[in-house]
C-alpha cells in the first residue's frame, strides 16, 4: 500500500499511467510528479523543473523508480534516471510506504533542493554521500 495521499501541501500529483514517459516498463501501478516552486539551472544546460517516480510492482515487491525532469536550453523537456539508491526503492507490496520517500534521490539536490519537507529533503541528501 502507497501511503499519504496525493496533496497539495506537497505539490505531488497522481498522473494515468499511460503517460508514462517511456515504454517497456512492465507493472506500473503508480505515476507521480513533483514540481519544483524554484526550478534550478544545472551547468548551462538543463534547467531541472521537477522529478517523477514510476512504481511499479514484480512478485510481491513494489519498486519504485525517481527520475529528474526539465528543459534543455532548445526548450525540449528532458529527463534522465532511473535513480534507485534509496532506502524505499523496493518494498514489500504489503507494507505501507510514504510516497514522498521516492523523490530526491538524483545527484543535483543538493544544488537547488527538491521543495519537499526537509526531513525529506534530509534523507536524499545523506543517501548521496
Amino acid at each position: 500500500m502507497l501511503a499519504r495521499a496525493v496533496s497539495p501541501a506537497t505539490n505531488i500529483v497522481s498522473l494515468s499511467t499511460s503517460f508514462v514517459p517511456f515504454t517497456g516498463m512492465r507493472g506500473v501501478v503508480r505515476y507521480l510528479a513533483h514540481h519544483y516552486s524554484f526550478p534550478y539551472s544545472v551547468g548551462s544546460s538543463v534547467t531541472l523543473a521537477g522529478e517523477f517516480a514510476v512504481v511499479r510492482v514484480e512478485d510481491d515487491l513494489h519498486k519504485a523508480y525517481d527520475y529528474a525532469f526539465g528543459t534543455a536550453p532548445s526548450g525540449q523537456t528532458v529527463f534522465i534516471g532511473p535513480f534507485k539508491n534509496f532506502n524505499t526503492h523496493h518494498t514489500s507490496s504489503a507494507s505501507s510506504v510514504d510516497i514522498r520517500t521516492f523523490f530526491g534521490h538524483h545527484p543535483w539536490i543538493p544544488i537547488g533542493g527538491s521543495g519537499l519537507p526537509r526531513g525529506v529533503r534530509q534523507h536524499a541528501e545523506r543517501a548521496l554521500r
